[in-house]
């Protein structure tokens, strides 16, 4: 005869016997705590990822003000470098010339300025002799006390001396000049030092 029949076996097992089943609400409240759970994570995960935008965001803005104070400091040594001769050829080439010929104006300021303690005697203007034709030819034409121009080597060219019988004065343009041009060359060297220690 043949073969016997195999008959499937329906009965439980010990495992599904034992196995506790959820109620309705049991489910509901798991899907709920899943629910938030997710919602939670997803959340955190936002803020993350908001919060490493921001920081690049930072850090790319903080980068960029650098290179510009970089590049300003940059700009500004390069401009001071570059007028640096151009200051120091006008203090002493163009300063001596413009203050050669702004001297006549210096000396009528200077009588105008004491013309009220005058007398009869005249004024006495001592000058270097290279200044002597020039000063005689832009006093002419002023309306000033009676004065008397005089050649002194001992001064300086631009140096003026001016005596009343009991008052003196004396314009030093030499000495002022120098003063200018020391300035000058001193606020260079404090921007050159200051680059370098950059």
């Amino acid at each position: 005869m043949g073969s016997a029949l195999k008959l499937e076996v329906f009965a439980q097992s010990a495992a599904v016997a034992s196995a506790t089943w959820m109620t309705s609400e049991q489910i509901e409240a798991a899907r709920q705590a899943a629910f938030e759970e997710g919602y939670a994570s997803g959340w955190q995960d936002s803020t993350d990822q908001l919060n490493t935008g921001r920081r690049s965001a930072d850090e790319a803005f903080e980068a960029s003000l650098q290179g510009l104070a970089f590049t300003h400091e940059e700009v500004r040594r390069e401009l001071m470098t570059a007028l640096h001769p151009l200051i120091m050829a006008m203090t002493t080439a163009i300063l001596p010339t413009i203050a050669r010929h702004g001297l006549p104006g210096m000396v009528a300021d200077l009588i105008a300025e004491n013309a009220g303690g005058m007398i009869a005697e005249p004024l006495l203007l001592t000058c270097h002799p290279d200044d002597q034709d020039i000063l005689e030819t832009k006093l002419e034409g002023l309306a000033l006390p009676p004065l008397r121009v005089v050649a002194e080597p001992a001064l300086a060219s631009g140096q003026i001396s001016r005596q009343w019988p009991d008052h003196a004065c004396s314009v030093d343009l030499a000495r002022l000049l120098d003063a200018t041009r020391h300035a000058v060359e001193t606020f260079f060297e404090a921007r050159n030092e200051e680059n370098s220690d950059d």
